[in-house]
């Protein structure tokens, strides 16, 4: 089943000016990703958000090569990737 757009919760970010993006993972809805603002699109409609812990360990652990680390795109208030199954993996 491909993945159908879903509405992302926006909390307060204490870190950064932007909010942080929450994906509560289904069923029981307990546990979530949280990502970060990266970036807009050219057109200005499409949001890059970063995953926050990913990229916490990218910082910490310097001198091993982590990689990419997973993005999620976010369009009128809804994820567009699926944050279970990014393109490069948490």
């Amino acid at each position: 089943m491909a993945f159908q757009p879903t509405p992302v919760i926006f909390k307060f970010s204490q870190q950064r000016g932007r909010d942080v993006a929450v994906y509560l993972i289904p069923p029981k809805r307990d546990t979530c990703f949280k990502f970060s603002y990266l970036n807009k699109s050219k057109a200005g409609d499409i949001e890059t958000y970063i995953c926050t812990e990913c990229r916490g360990l990218k910082d910490k652990i310097r001198q091993v090569n982590y990689g990419v680390v997973p993005t999620v795109r976010v369009l009128n208030g809804a994820l567009i990737d699926d944050p279970e199954n990014p393109r490069w993996v948490h």
